[in-house]
């Protein structure tokens, strides 16, 4: 299993996500989608927010949920919803704390982690299968 980022540079007059309505992460020339592949199939997440990358742990906490998640689903399957599932957390904490600061991002970050049920995470999961 092999899971990464891939950062394309260049200049671009138009990036559009064709998966949902959501905005890519570009920062200038640079663009950043995640894939999680097995050598078999691989699949490109759109979920998450910036700030994950600002916190210490994060790449702890999407160990312990994988490791959870693989314990009961197929390799590719479990790695993708262990990261969608992460991810969505990420934006809803972000979107409920916006400027009270990393602190606050933080907690409620890992308050949504103990909230989240399949009815938030349904429809709010974004990916793209290559192949």
């Amino acid at each position: 299993q092999t899971a990464g980022t891939i950062t394309d540079y260049g200049s671009y007059s138009s990036v559009r996500n064709m998966v949902t309505t959501d905005p890519i992460n570009v920062n200038g020339d640079e663009i950043t989608i995640d894939i999680i592949a097995d050598g078999q199939s691989a699949v490109a997440l759109f979920n998450g927010h910036e700030q994950m990358t600002h916190l210490t742990g994060c790449g702890c906490v999407l160990s312990a949920i994988s490791a959870a998640f693989l314990a009961v689903a197929p390799p590719a399957e479990g790695l993708r919803a262990a990261a969608s599932l992460w991810a969505v957390c990420g934006e809803l904490a972000y979107r409920q704390t916006q400027d009270q600061g990393l602190g606050a991002y933080h907690t409620a970050l890992f308050n949504n982690l103990g909230l989240l049920d399949d009815k938030t995470v349904d429809g709010r999961e974004k990916y793209e299968k290559l192949r």
